[in-house]
């Protein structure tokens, strides 16, 4: 079976769709996962989603969204880039969430046997889609789980609106995760990022009464990508294989 099963176009992003290896012969819905940093995920795909098969998990609708500008629309608002010759980042974040909520997950769940409840209903993603995956928290009751791989919690002004705010839903899980060595980069605003994303897990568990996981994975920002994401969607697995009302391979939720 083919991982990648559908693309869609819709709000100007490619989405790319992956089922469950028994999607096509049952009748149940399962919960979803959106992801940011579709094109990063669609191409390694293929690799990732059998080794969550073999372990049991997987069971859920995977849809890999690409950005249009992951500058734009990752960012809450805008910054200066990274360096000089860089662009600034757009700050379209809300934008772009508001297109997820409001269309895209209407969309999906017209499309697919997708559990309505926002507790089966996952956000994820790397870097500046991690810090999306966040804030996304702050700013809708869409999404039940949320996780952030390594996500850019350096951000100018993120940690302080997470001070200034609380989670829409309270009662969400919460999955950070990290390089070991990212705090060794050179450009000094990244450098922030282990800082920040250890005050955002003690903000997490101050506003929500509830400690986030946290991974911390071997190297840098740009190392062992693949296998973060790998963690963080058997996170997802893990997490619905318990909770009460849904069962990887029992119950009909029609």
């Amino acid at each position: 079976m083919t991982p990648v099963t559908e693309r869609l176009e819709a709000g100007g992003c490619r989405v790319s769709i992956a089922l469950p290896p028994a999607y096509g012969a049952s009748e149940k819905r399962y919960p979803l996962v959106v992801s940011n940093d579709g094109d990063y995920l669609e191409e390694r795909l293929e690799k990732l989603w059998p080794k969550l098969w073999r372990d049991g998990g997987g069971q859920f609708v995977l849809a890999a969204v690409t950005p249009r500008n992951r500058g734009d629309d990752y960012t809450p608002w805008s910054a200066p880039g990274l360096a000089e010759n860089e662009p600034p980042f757009g700050g379209r974040g809300a934008d772009y969430l508001a297109f997820l909520t409001d269309a895209l997950l209407p969309l999906l769940r017209g499309r697919y046997r997708l559990h309505p409840d926002g507790d089966y209903t996952g956000l994820m993603g790397y870097s500046l889609g991690g810090l999306h995956a966040l804030y996304a928290l702050y700013r809708t009751r869409a999404f039940g789980c949320v996780a952030s791989l390594s996500g850019s919690l350096w951000y100018d002004g993120f940690v302080s609106f997470m001070e200034e705010h609380r989670p829409l839903r309270q009662e969400a899980k919460i999955y950070l995760s990290l390089g070991q060595s990212e705090k060794k980069v050179r450009q000094p605003r990244m450098a922030r990022g282990a800082e920040c994303t250890a005050r955002a897990a003690w903000l997490l568990k101050e506003q929500t009464g509830t400690e986030p996981v946290i991974r911390w994975h071997p190297g840098g920002h740009f190392s062992g990508i693949p296998e973060r994401f790998l963690a963080a969607l058997r996170w997802f697995s893990d997490g619905w294989k318990t909770v009460d009302g849904w069962e990887a391979d029992g119950e009909d939720l029609r």
